[in-house]
C-alpha cells in the first residue's frame, strides 16, 4: 500500500476510535516521525494542533483534518516535479559548467537556463525565473547550482527563496548540497530562514566587494600610469581596435543559430565580447 495512504488511513481510524485526548496522543507518537519524514508543512502544522489538543471531541476533529492533509499530500506527491535553474551574467564563465554538474547530480531534472542575466535583476522580472516562480507549487523542488544564482541583492534573493518555502517548495543547491525546506517547526524553520539571510548577504557583498575591486583597480592604473603588465590606462579602456575577424566569426557563428555560450567556447572569448558584438552589429557600428 501507498506509504501516505496507509498513514492516512492509520490518522482516519484513530480519529474513528474515538479516544480520549492523552489517548490518542500517544498512539499519534508512534506514527509521528512516518508523518514528519513526509515533509509537507500543511501535515506538520496539523500535527502541532492535534498533539496540543486537551479533550476528546477535539482531538477526534483535528485528527480528522488531519488525515484530510495526509491524503492531499499524497495527491500533491504524484505531481511533483523537479527543476533545475541556471544562470549566468556577462561576468560569469560558461553555462556549460552549470549544465554538466546538474546533469550530474540530478539527471531526471527539467533544466531551464538564462544568458547575459545580471543577478541584481528582480527574479520575477528575469524571463526565465520569472516564469519558473509562477510555475513551481508545493511539492517540487527547485535546484541551483548555488544559493547567488537566485540573485545577488540581498533583499530579493531572501524574499524569492522564502516565498518559494512558504509554497511548499524546496529549495538544493549542488554546490555545498544544501536542501532548504519548510517543516512546520518553529525552531528549525527560524534557523532555514537564518541560514538563507546569511546566504543572501554573502551572495550580495560578493557583488560589492566585485564591484569595489574594479574600481580600485582601474583607480591604480590611472594614479600609476600602468597595471602590472605595462599596458597603459589608454590601451587597456580606451580606443580599443576592434578585432575584425573575430567579429566575422562571432557573426557567422550567429547566422548558423549558435547562442552566445556556444559561440564563447568556439572562439575562446566571453559571453559578453559576443554580446557586444551583436548589439553592435545591430546599431550599425560595425560592418
Amino acid at each position: 500500500m501507498n506509504q501516505l495512504l496507509d498513514l492516512a488511513l492509520q490518522v482516519s481510524d484513530l480519529a474513528n476510535s474515538n479516544p480520549t485526548a492523552k489517548e490518542g496522543i500517544t498512539n499519534l507518537k508512534r506514527i509521528e516521525k512516518r508523518l514528519r519524514k513526509l515533509g509537507c508543512p500543511d501535515v506538520d502544522r496539523q500535527l502541532e494542533v492535534v498533539l496540543a489538543t486537551k479533550n476528546r471531541v477535539n482531538f477526534k476533529n483535528h485528527c480528522a483534518f488531519l488525515s484530510t492533509c495526509v491524503q492531499e499530500a499524497e495527491a500533491s506527491k504524484q505531481e511533483q516535479t523537479e527543476y533545475a535553474y541556471a544562470r549566468i551574467s556577462t561576468t560569469d564563465q560558461t553555462l556549460a559548467s552549470q549544465m554538466e554538474k546538474f546533469e550530474a547530480n540530478c539527471p531526471n531534472v527539467q533544466v531551464l537556463s538564462e544568458e547575459g542575466v545580471s543577478g541584481t535583476t528582480e527574479a520575477k522580472s528575469r524571463p526565465v525565473l520569472g516564469e519558473l516562480l509562477r510555475k513551481l507549487k508545493q511539492g517540487d523542488t527547485l535546484w541551483v547550482w548555488w544559493f547567488d544564482r537566485l540573485g545577488r541583492d540581498y533583499h530579493d534573493a531572501k524574499e524569492t527563496a522564502q516565498l518559494l518555502l512558504k509554497r511548499g517548495v524546496a529549495i538544493k543547491t549542488i554546490h555545498g548540497g544544501m536542501s532548504f525546506q519548510y517543516t512546520g517547526n518553529t525552531v528549525m524553520d527560524a534557523t532555514t530562514d537564518n541560514t538563507i539571510n546569511m546566504l543572501a548577504a554573502i551572495a550580495s557583498n560578493e557583488r560589492e566587494a566585485r564591484l569595489a575591486a574594479a574600481e580600485a583597480g582601474r583607480e591604480a592604473i590611472k594614479t600609476k600610469g600602468v597595471n602590472k603588465d605595462g599596458k597603459t590606462w589608454g590601451e587597456l579602456y580606451q580606443g580599443r581596435k576592434a578585432n575584425t575577424e573575430q567579429h566575422e566569426q562571432i557573426m557567422r557563428l550567429v547566422v548558423d543559430g549558435k547562442n552566445n555560450t556556444q559561440i564563447a567556447k568556439a572562439l575562446g572569448c566571453s559571453t559578453k565580447t559576443v554580446q557586444r558584438v551583436k548589439k553592435s552589429k545591430v546599431e550599425g557600428k560595425i560592418e
